[in-house]
């Protein structure tokens, strides 16, 4: 297959498949889709409620009925479009949380916080909808993320250029040694624990050189899997720019880890 690189340089980006171009650069992470069933109450009698079995993705649309339910405000719709939504929201959280937190926080627990928060906000979101659901959903999560943050570090300690401004909500950024962990986990050639320990820190050092603003969009794109629509939004700019610079942050990575000895197989 030809590198990923120089089709690039030919191929105007909103040609490509963003899930082809990616994997043409750099390896992807596991997916985090996967299907759950999920049981939603369709109306109540005096037996009780009727219920009918739904198979769910972690990725449903904004339009699966699910979502509408949600939408206009039914409590119950949110937990089941919540559990589909958990892996993607376990991986933003997993991405974010300050490496000091990791023994101490579990993931679930912000996540149960999170859940809390969207079900008082639920009636608010329903009658404004200031954002597509899972977006909304995502902010949310965020946001409880951030408070954690500053319940462990206090608010005197918080330190702004670890936190990423998206649509005028900060939240924490991701960590390059955790992106670094992930990256290095689907490369399977790296497999020796020295080997693997000196890659990983020389894989974060190259996250480390990357603009911010780079690495946070490559955190959204490649590993919580946002769409690019998702992710301009996130990010408070136009869809265009969002893939360029998706596009130009896959490139330079893969530049980057070109330099590391043994990591990519055409390097």
């Amino acid at each position: 297959m030809p590198d990923g690189t120089a089709l690039l340089r030919c191929i105007p980006c909103h040609k490509l498949s963003d899930r082809a171009t990616a994997r043409w650069l750099l390896p992807l992470p596991p997916q985090t889709a996967g299907h759950y069933a999920v049981t939603v109450p369709l109306e109540s009698n005096r037996t009780g409620s009727v219920h009918r079995r739904t198979n769910v993705t972690s990725h449903p649309p904004e339009d699966s009925a699910i979502v509408e339910r949600a939408r206009t405000g039914d409590a119950q719709a949110l937990g089941a479009a919540f559990d589909a939504f958990r892996p993607r929201l376990k991986m933003m959280v997993r991405l974010r949380l300050h490496p000091t937190l990791r023994r101490r926080v579990d993931a679930s627990d912000v996540l149960q916080e999170a859940y809390v928060e969207l079900a008082r906000q639920l009636p608010s979101y329903a009658e404004k909808q200031p954002l597509p659901f899972f977006l909304w959903i995502r902010r949310v999560t965020g946001q409880r993320l951030a408070q954690v943050h500053r319940r462990h570090f206090g608010a005197e300690k918080r330190d702004p250029t670890l936190e990423v401004f998206l649509q005028q909500e900060p939240m924490p950024q991701a960590g390059s040694q955790v992106l670094a962990d992930q990256l290095l986990a689907s490369m399977t050639s790296v497999s020796q624990k020295a080997i693997r320990a000196e890659a990983c820190e020389l894989l974060r050092q190259s996250l480390e050189r990357l603009d911010p603003l780079d690495r946070e969009i490559l955190a959204l794109r490649h590993f919580e899997e946002l769409t690019n629509l998702e992710a301009a939004t996130e990010l408070g700019i136009e869809t265009s720019a969002a893939s360029k610079r998706y596009f130009r942050a896959l490139r330079r990575l893969r530049g980057e880890l070109a330099k590391i000895p043994g990591l990519l197989p055409d390097a």
